[in-house]
């Protein structure tokens, strides 16, 4: 094999490692993401709205549903989202999907089907609270 050759190869290579690194880096933030909203949503629900039924399996896959494809920011990067302005992205996505009733939801993962009927008014209770 000519050396002109390994040379293209090991570059090719190297840049496949390169993009696979950003790919596996922007899953990781995008699940970690997901996992802390998830988390807070738990929070709001166990501590103000116990009486109320609303399942994990909701929130996860509402969340990451809802989530597309937010990014954190790089270093160096500022945003230009005012303060509070996730919670309110969340609850105008909730608006415009739970307008006319059930919302169809999958599970991360999975991708079965989660039934959203006996969740969605306490799902709407908590994302209000939380969006002020």
């Amino acid at each position: 094999m000519e050396k002109s050759s390994l040379d293209y190869r090991e570059k090719l290579y190297s840049q496949i490692q390169e993009e696979y690194g950003k790919l596996v880096y922007t899953y990781t933030c995008h699940f970690k993401m997901a996992d802390r909203l998830s988390k807070h949503l738990r929070y709001v629900r166990d501590n103000y709205f116990r009486s109320y039924h609303l399942s994990g399996i909701v929130i996860d896959s509402f969340v990451y549903q809802a989530i597309g494809n937010w990014r954190w920011l790089s270093s160096g990067e500022s945003s230009t989202s005012a303060a509070g302005t996730y919670e309110k992205i969340l609850l105008d996505y909730y608006n415009q999907h739970f307008m006319w009733g059930a919302m169809p939801l999958s599970a991360p993962g999975s991708n079965q089907q989660v039934s959203t009927d006996n969740s969605r008014d306490c799902q709407g209770k908590v994302l209000r609270y939380i969006a002020g």
